[in-house]
C-alpha cells in the first residue's frame, strides 16, 4: 500500500541526516577519525542530501494530492463496493493480468475485505481505493498513456497505462480499479477525464530535453561554478578572517555540482539512447 506521507517523512529523515552531517564532516579536525570513514560520511551526507531531498519532494507533491483528496477537493466521484463485488473484481484483475504484455498492477488488492466493502475515490489528480493512494496528476507525472474500459460478465473497470520517467528514459505501469456495476454514465465520464489528461500530456518531452544543446550550457555552467565554489572554499578554509564562508562554498559547491552532474549525465544517457532507437 503506498502510503506518500510516511514515504515523505523518511525521506525528509534521509534529508535532514544529510544537512546536519555535510558540513559536520568539514568541521572535523584532521586526523580525529580515519579518512575512509571521514570520506564515507562526507559521500553518505551528500547522498542522502541530494536523493532525500528530491524524493521529499516528489512524495510531498503526492501528500498533497491526498491531502485534497480526502478534503473532497477534484473529487469527480466517491462510491463503495460490497465484498463479493471486490472478490469479483479481484477476478476480473487477475484476467488482464494475465493477458499477454500486460503491465502489472499499481493498486495493491486488499485480500481481506471488511464487511462494509471498499470505498473508492477518483480526484481530479489521484485515485485511492480502500486507503491506498495513487497518484494521477491531470498534467505531470505519472503521465497517463492510454485508458481501456475492462469487463466481464461479472465486474467492470478502468485500466490506465501510466509513464513514468527514469534514469534511462521512462517505464510504464497499469492501475486498475473497479467500477460500480451498471454505472454507464460514471464510467462514461471517467474515461472522458483521463482521455483529457492523455492528450493534454501527449509528447511533451521533459524540460531539460526540449532544448538539449540549452539545457547541456546551462548545465556545464552550473557544474563549472560549483567546482569553483568548492575548490575556493578548500584553498580558503585557513583564512580566519572569513570564518565559516569557505566551509558554506565547499558544501554548497560540492551539493549542487553533483545534482548537477548527475542531471547531465542522466540527460546524455538517454539522448544516446534515443539516438540509439532512431538510428
Amino acid at each position: 500500500m503506498r502510503r506518500p506521507r510516511l514515504a515523505r517523512n523518511i525521506a525528509l529523515g534521509f534529508f535532514v541526516f544529510g544537512l546536519i552531517v555535510s558540513p559536520g564532516v568539514f568541521l572535523i579536525p584532521d586526523g580525529t577519525i580515519p579518512r575512509a570513514l571521514h570520506s564515507g560520511l562526507a559521500i553518505a551526507g551528500l547522498t542522502s542530501l541530494i536523493l532525500g531531498g528530491t524524493f521529499a519532494l516528489v512524495q510531498h507533491e503526492e501528500t498533497r494530492a491526498q491531502d485534497r483528496l480526502r478534503r473532497g477537493e477534484g473529487v469527480l466521484a466517491r462510491w463503495r463496493i460490497d465484498p463479493l463485488a471486490w472478490k469479483d473484481f479481484l477476478a476480473l484483475n487477475h484476467q488482464a493480468s494475465a493477458e499477454q504484455g500486460a503491465l502489472p498492477n499499481q493498486l495493491t488488492p486488499v485480500k481481506e475485505t471488511p464487511p462494509e466493502g471498499i470505498e473508492i475515490v477518483v480526484a481530479r489528480d489521484g485515485v485511492e481505493v480502500g486507503g491506498d493512494f495513487q497518484h494521477v496528476p491531470f498534467r505531470g507525472t505519472p503521465r497517463v498513456e492510454s485508458v481501456y474500459r475492462l469487463r466481464n460478465n461479472r465486474s467492470a473497470g478502468i485500466e490506465l497505462i501510466l509513464r513514468y520517467p527514469t534514469k534511462f528514459g521512462s517505464t510504464r505501469l497499469a492501475l486498475r480499479y473497479p467500477l460500480p456495476a451498471g454505472d454507464e454514465e460514471l464510467a462514461a465520464r471517467l474515461l472522458l477525464h483521463y482521455q483529457a489528461s492523455e492528450q493534454a500530456t501527449r509528447g511533451k518531452p521533459a524540460l531539460v530535453f526540449r532544448n538539449p544543446k540549452l539545457s547541456r550550457a546551462v548545465l556545464l555552467t552550473i557544474l563549472l561554478l560549483c567546482a569553483a565554489s568548492f575548490a575556493g572554499g578548500l584553498l580558503l578554509k585557513e583564512q580566519a578572517a572569513l570564518g565559516d564562508l569557505p566551509l558554506y562554498m565547499a558544501v554548497i559547491g560540492a551539493v549542487a555540482g553533483i545534482g548537477a552532474a548527475l542531471l547531465l549525465l542522466i540527460m546524455q544517457i538517454a539522448l544516446a539512447m534515443d539516438a540509439r532507437r532512431q538510428g
